[in-house]
């Protein structure tokens, strides 16, 4: 089913990852941008780009119908630019979205109940500037949390915000590797804690640090021996048989040829107690993939999929 398209000739959507998530009730939330009616996408970049949300049932059944959420003129965000969409579903009910704006790109977060009612108030970074990547998470008993970083900034920004939208702290785990700012990942256990995990600076290894509800710190260790330095990226999800997680980390590449390129990827497992490497059980490696490589990029595009039930 098209659930969204642009309403004239010179509206421009943009899906922006077109975020998803399936609330407690079962129905989907979608979250999306497209430019205003009129405008072009290049003017609508400039300062006018609006972020939507609808609900649907499963089958397609529209519930709540397209609702814009940047929508306040008198906090100057009437017309943000939106970019790095996120939604979170919480399971107690309701669900977050992420976005961030368009002065000097801070981040924003709304909570929404079930039926796309708005609940607290606008959670709106109040320092730093040019948020690179943010990604959110809710515990089993309705805490989120998003995580983002800055340019320039080797910090991680930890927001917890409670299932009524009331923003309750903001905690922070460094160093991230600058240039680096977009390779972490955030989520929560099974045991209601948050969890993130980074491309530490020096050592090049990944960290990860650990919160409960309480924003309290029960854990902070590198996921790896300090000696294993090389990799490029991260995901994590909670670890189903236990109160850890499962974290899947992609190697360096090696190759780099106009035919083939060759990535590695690595399964970590906590086991939710051990505050150190040696409460991790590595699979190295579980997975290598061979792709075509093009020299005059020096991007190279992969993914990671986080777990789905217990398989990965």
């Amino acid at each position: 089913k098209t659930i969204a398209s642009p309403q004239s000739s010179q509206q421009k959507m943009q899906p922006n990852g077109s975020p998803v998530a399936v609330l407690s009730n079962g129905n989907i939330v979608t979250v999306y941008q497209r430019t205003a009616n009129g405008e072009t996408y290049q003017t609508g970049y400039g300062g006018s780009r609006r972020t939507y949300f609808r609900i649907d049932q499963e089958d397609g059944t529209s519930v709540v119908a397209e609702t814009q959420i940047n929508v306040n003129s008198t906090s100057g965000y009437a017309y943000d630019i939106g970019q790095w969409l996120n939604v979170v579903a919480n399971p107690t009910g309701g669900f977050a979205v992420s976005w961030t704006g368009n002065s000097n790109y801070k981040l924003r977060v709304r909570c929404f109940d079930n039926t796309g009612t708005a609940v607290g108030s606008l959670r709106e970074e109040s320092a730093g500037n040019y948020c690179i990547m943010h990604k959110g998470a809710c515990t089993p008993d309705g805490m989120y949390a998003f995580a983002h970083t800055r340019a320039s900034d080797t910090t991680i920004y930890v927001d917890f915000i409670n299932s009524s939208g009331v923003h309750q702290g903001q905690q922070a785990a460094s160093q991230i590797l600058n240039g680096r700012q977009n390779n972490f990942d955030i989520c929560a256990t099974s045991d209601n804690k948050i969890a993130v995990a980074y491309k530490f600076s020096s050592p090049s290894v990944p960290r990860l640090k650990v919160w409960n509800t309480s924003q309290g710190v029960t854990n902070d260790f590198f996921m790896l021996p300090t000696s294993n330095s090389s990799f490029e990226g991260i995901a994590i999800d909670k670890n189903s048989s236990n109160n850890g997680i499962t974290c899947q980390v992609k190697s360096s590449s090696s190759g780099n040829s106009d035919i083939n390129e060759q990535d590695s990827f690595y399964n970590l497992s906590w086991d939710g107690v051990t505050n150190s490497d040696s409460g991790v059980t590595v699979s190295d490696p579980y997975r290598s993939i061979n792709y075509p490589y093009n020299s005059n990029y020096s991007n190279r595009y992969w993914g990671i999929f986080k777990n789905i039930g217990s398989d990965q």
